[in-house]
């Protein structure tokens, strides 16, 4: 069996993409990033870069380990991203990846970093509702019942 672009395998599951979008108000108000799904382990190690970050823009020069922190929390964010609509000032397209993410000012990277990790821990929403109370669709079928013959098996 072959498969078009984005199908899994019959009863194999694919993992979903994750869209992240900065609405209306938002600092960074338009931007857009989609980026496949972290596993439990990289999760955690960006958590912990990120904690590393912790503090830095008070006013006080970041310390050795703070820079360290970040730098590497972008090298391990980066390799989620699969797409963004981030222009440089020159309005062409950043590549998405390590280096644009360390070209861009670090409000933006923490701010795709807290949505990812807020996205990646959130359960999905309940499937809708069934439909409402009422007769099924089997209540309509018309139900023939089988009479047997006098040696015990139906008759045709």
């Amino acid at each position: 069996m072959e498969l078009g672009a984005g199908q899994a395998r019959p009863g194999r599951f694919r993992s979903r993409r994750i869209r992240i979008t900065f609405e209306a108000g938002h600092p960074y108000e338009g931007l857009e990033v989609i980026m496949r799904p972290a596993p439990l382990d990289a999760l955690l190690g960006m958590l912990g870069d990120a904690s590393a970050v912790e503090g830095m823009g008070d006013g006080a020069p970041p310390a050795a380990d703070q820079i360290d922190g970040f730098r590497a929390l972008c090298g391990e964010l980066a390799g989620f991203i699969t797409e963004w609509n981030i222009d440089d000032d020159q309005d062409q397209p950043v590549t998405p990846g390590k280096d644009g993410l360390l070209g861009c000012e670090p409000g933006i990277v923490l701010a795709i970093f807290t949505a990812y990790a807020e996205k990646l821990v959130t359960v999905p929403p309940p499937l809708p509702a069934a439909s409402p109370a009422g007769p099924s669709p089997e209540a309509g079928i018309p139900v023939i019942p089988v009479t047997a013959e006098p040696g015990g098996s139906p008759s045709s």
